[in-house]
This record gives C-alpha cells, sequence and structure tokens, in this order.
C-alpha cells in the first residue's frame, strides 16, 4: 500500500480542481508538471537549461495563476451557495407552536432530538425564542435550522385511539407496546392531535381535511 502513495499524491498534483481551475503544481510552481513520459523522451523542456530571467518571468507567472485562481475559487464558492440555497425549503413557525430542538452533543444511539418546546418570540432570519411547556424560557435564541415540528400520530387500535408524539420529517420512530396496531391515520400538528383523537366517528378522509394531515403508509 506504501508504494502507492506516491502515484496518489502525482494523480493529485496533476489533476485541475474544479474550485481553482487550476492543477496544485501549477499554483505552487508557474509551469505545467512534467510527465514521466516527458522526461523519459527528453523534450525540449528537459533539454535546454532555465535561464535567470525565464525564472523571473515564471514567478510574475505565478502571481498572476495565483489571483486567476482566487477570483475562480469566489465565484465557485458563491455558485455552491446559490445551488445550496435553492434546495432549502422554507420553514418557519408562528408563536404558540410546539417544536423539538437539535440536541446540542448526543452521545452515541441517544436522541438526537429534544422537547417539545413551545415558540415564544419570533426574530428576523429564522431565529426563535423557545419555552419549556411550563413556562420557562430557554437562555437563547435558536436558528430555524436546529428545529422541526412536532408533530403527533393518530393511531386507530380496535375502538380506540391513541396519540403518540413523532417527529415526522427526516426522522420517524414510533413505540407501541401491549397493543395490537391495527392503522396509522394520519400524522398531523400538536395543536390539532387532541380534536382529532376525540373524532372517533370520522372517516379517514374527514380526519385529514380538518387536520391537514398527511397520511402514513
Amino acid at each position: 500500500m506504501a508504494e502507492r502513495v506516491p502515484v496518489v499524491l502525482w494523480g493529485h498534483r496533476t489533476l485541475t480542481t474544479r474550485a481553482t481551475g487550476f492543477t496544485p503544481s501549477k499554483l505552487l510552481f508557474g509551469n505545467k508538471t512534467m510527465t514521466p513520459m516527458e522526461i523519459k523522451g527528453q523534450s525540449l523542456r528537459t533539454v535546454l537549461p532555465e535561464h535567470a530571467d525565464e525564472r523571473g518571468v515564471s514567478i510574475d507567472l505565478v502571481k498572476e495563476i495565483r489571483e486567476g485562481a482566487a477570483g475562480n475559487l469566489s465565484r465557485y464558492a458563491a455558485a455552491t451557495k446559490a445551488w445550496y440555497d435553492n434546495k432549502l425549503l422554507p420553514r418557519h413557525f408562528v408563536l404558540g407552536d410546539m417544536v423539538l430542538r437539535r440536541a446540542l452533543s448526543p452521545g452515541k444511539l441517544q436522541r438526537k432530538w429534544e422537547g417539545p418546546f413551545i415558540v415564544t418570540w419570533a426574530g428576523t432570519n429564522g431565529a426563535y425564542r423557545l419555552a419549556e411547556l411550563d413556562g420557562t424560557s430557554l437562555p437563547h435564541s435558536w436558528n430555524v435550522e436546529a428545529l422541526r415540528k412536532y408533530y403527533v400520530i393518530i393511531i386507530a387500535v380496535g375502538d380506540m385511539e391513541i396519540a403518540e408524539p413523532a417527529l415526522v420529517g427526516r426522522t420517524q420512530h414510533l413505540v407501541v407496546e401491549k397493543i395490537q396496531l391495527r392503522s396509522v391515520i394520519a400524522a398531523v400538528p400538536v395543536e390539532n392531535a387532541a380534536a382529532v383523537a376525540g373524532s372517533g366517528s370520522e372517516t379517514l378522509s374527514e380526519i385529514n381535511d380538518d387536520a391537514c394531515g398527511t397520511p402514513m403508509k
């Protein structure tokens, strides 16, 4: 494995990167790297001596190349940001919404989300202040990227309907013990869960229309 390291490094140093538009070796020396075949074939670059004035031109050329690479890197970063922002889905909350908060430093096999919490203040640029369910305010604001809407899942078991908390989105989890699961009716925001859970005579479509839930398959 160790004998392959020089080959890998050679490939990296002679490969044009998309971010800068140049190879690492050209950014360092200002010239195209000599390939093994060029050295073996005794090309002009390997045979003719390099004069001092030519070396000075190469040094000036390195500065221009590095300036061009810096410009390419800035444009690449801007294009990457625009591509990422295009893929983002807008998310916002209103006062009184219940949300889950991303755990600050979850351990291995620990829950990644904490809560629920209540939104008590909505600022600009996606900043929110939260409070515990008993009204205790959390010490600082949280960015919308660290928050997720708190949902409940309505489960029909026989003639009963049980509301279980769940995070609907990237992670969906549901733990049901000592009951026979017949069907999952809908995932609805927590503020609508109580009304839906008490409407045992409604049909599935009526529950979805009233609660704006998403059927779970």
